[in-house]
């Protein structure tokens, strides 16, 4: 099943930091995934999920 990891481009929610420290437990027991950071409406981040 795919599985996509979002970070909110948001400081004040500090979902970059929480998000990386679920990469990397991601990464450590070998789930595959995709990371992405940017807000729902950035049109890079949706194409990097496609």
């Amino acid at each position: 099943m795919p599985f996509v990891l979002w970070a909110m481009a948001d400081p004040q929610s500090f979902s970059l930091v929480g998000g990386g420290i679920v990469h990397g437990s991601l990464d450590e027991i070998g789930i595959k995934h995709k990371f992405v950071y940017g807000l729902p409406d950035d049109q890079e981040a949706l194409k990097s999920i496609v």
